[in-house]
């Protein structure tokens, strides 16, 4: 946080070694209701501190996409069946696969069962990952290297050319895979 008009004047032990870690990066969020703070510790493994269960949910969805969006996207790709609009016709055979084994129905079902505080963290999340998807598409943060590399294979002639939003149903698709994948 600019300035120390966001630091309590007291502290908490927690807080106080929180604001005492030296600041790498900062990003101004209009849509946090107060600071959120990140943290990483050894390994770049992020630990994430704020007012609301929203804001963090929304700097958690930031954090993650920046470090695994393209992951997150290939989730989200197979929840949905529609890994081959990226990868094309070598895909399809996977879509089928996702699609027949009813993956979207799962993800529908988890997304409409989404109600009021649960509903509001996901929908933050999902924001938190779009503000990463716009701050690479206006080039104040670094696009995925996968999607740098691959754009011109892709038939992209930008890496923010193929980072499209995200929404509450395309977390729950996420969610479906790991269901899946597990089960």
């Amino acid at each position: 946080p600019e300035g120390d008009a966001d630091l309590p004047e007291n502290p908490s032990a927690e807080q106080a070694l929180i604001q005492g870690v030296e600041a790498t990066s900062e990003w101004v969020v209009e849509e946090l209701s107060a600071p959120v703070h990140v943290v990483r510790t050894e390994g770049n493994v992020p630990h994430i501190y704020g007012a609301t269960r929203e804001d963090v949910s929304f700097v958690f969805g930031f954090t993650m996409a920046r470090d695994r969006y393209f992951m997150m996207d290939l989730a989200r790709r197979l929840g949905r069946g529609t890994l081959s609009e990226l990868l094309g016709a070598d895909a399809f055979a996977m879509d089928r696969e996702n699609r027949g084994v009813g993956m979207l129905y799962v993800a529908s079902q988890i997304e409409a069962a989404l109600k009021g505080e649960q509903r509001g963290i996901v929908e933050a999340f999902a924001s938190g990952i779009n503000r990463y998807i716009e701050e690479v598409a206006a080039g104040l943060a670094q696009a995925p290297s996968e999607l740098e590399v691959a754009a011109g294979f892709l038939g992209a002639s930008s890496s923010s050319e193929l980072m499209l939003p995200f929404a509450a149903i395309d977390v729950a698709a996420m969610i479906a895979v790991v269901l899946y994948q597990t089960s």
